[in-house]
């Protein structure tokens, strides 16, 4: 098993889009294997590939995880893109790659998905609430952005400097 740790601003490796994942090999299994073993250890409910340094199309989810004591019900989605998406709501988020920042984001309530499974198969769905959420914000970290982007410059330098002490 390969060590990995997860990625944090300002790393710049978190601002490139990701490449999309062509043909699924034992290496995407293994990732997602590994990326399901952070988010639970750090109590996230997703996470994208290139959290953890690698620069691929692929999220994991778990939304259910801190309601269901514990139980996993991890979802993992390859080259995941938002065809169409309704409403809007509030909510304050926060992100494993920018600790200690959260921040009220409006996003669409609602998102029709369209993504491969581990398998290869290809999946549309709806997602409502917060696997919606969820879902918007990792495929934003596969697309190169996050919510630290969402800070004008001088509380993106106040952050930096709180996060360096």
């Amino acid at each position: 098993m390969t060590q990995r740790n997860l990625v944090v601003v300002p790393s710049p490796q978190l601002t490139i889009p990701t490449r999309e994942i062509t043909e699924i090999e034992d290496f995407h299994i293994s990732l997602a294997e590994d990326m399901k073993r952070l988010m639970y250890l750090y109590r996230g409910v997703g996470l994208a590939a290139n959290q953890i340094g690698e620069s691929l199309s692929l999220i994991v989810i778990d939304v259910d995880y801190p309601l269901n004591k514990g139980q996993f019900k991890p979802r993992i989605f390859l080259n995941p893109k938002i065809v169409s998406s309704y409403g809007s709501n509030h909510l304050v988020e926060g992100c494993l790659s920018v600790p200690g920042l959260r921040l009220d984001l409006v996003r669409p309530a609602e998102v029709i998905v369209k993504a491969q499974d581990i398998s290869g198969k290809e999946v549309e769905f709806e997602a409502k609430d917060m696997l919606a959420r969820v879902i918007q914000h990792e495929i934003d970290h596969l697309e190169g952005t996050n919510i630290f982007e969402a800070l004008t410059r001088e509380q993106k330098s106040s952050y930096l400097k709180h996060i360096k002490k």
